[in-house]
């Protein structure tokens, strides 16, 4: 039994201010659920027909700002990042979320409030662990939906999937077994 097998995750968490632009981390958890049978929608390999380099991206974008072409910069952000990253937490069952507090980040938090706002379970591993956590995710997000680090998340994740985990309300998923 798998009560997770084609739900869809959707993974949230900084870019623009990463060494890697937010790659790694994804990887392992979009190999983690893919193994267990949940789809996903990666930000940094976005669905046809809206796939891009994400490094490519990130340079537009600081090009539009450095030229001060503030209304491009707002056009283009918004309807190739913004629109679709936003539509692909809508059609998510569920978001994982990496929050470092150390990197400034806007369309992760904008992401996960988004997904909270449709009541959707948002799971959160914090760099530094869960002490780092900040103040107001404490608010928002359930405190067994707060992680040290991926690796815990993934294991409640298995947990979830083989029912050894309960489910809560906020799982609600529509998906032929």
């Amino acid at each position: 039994m798998n009560k997770l097998k084609n739900s869809t995750a959707y993974l949230a968490g900084p870019i623009q201010y990463t060494e890697d632009d937010g790659v790694s981390w994804r990887e392992v958890a979009s190999k983690f659920c893919k193994d267990t049978g949940i789809h996903i929608f990666n930000p940094v390999l976005k669905p046809r027909p809206y796939v891009s380099e994400i490094s490519d991206e990130i340079k537009i974008i600081q090009a539009l700002i450095a030229e001060g072409k503030f209304e491009e910069a707002h056009q283009y952000v918004k309807e190739k990042i913004v629109h679709v990253d936003l539509r692909m937490v809508d059609l998510s069952d569920f978001v994982i979320a990496y929050i470092d507090p150390n990197i400034h980040t806007c369309g992760s938090y904008h992401e996960v409030f988004h997904a909270w706002e449709q009541k959707k379970p948002v799971l959160v591993f914090v760099e530094g662990g869960r002490n780092c956590t900040p103040a107001w995710l404490i608010g928002i997000i359930k405190p067994k939906y707060l992680f040290d680090n991926l690796t815990d998340l993934l294991h409640y994740l298995i947990s979830l999937a083989m029912g050894d985990s309960e489910m809560d309300s906020k799982w609600v998923l529509f998906h032929e077994k």
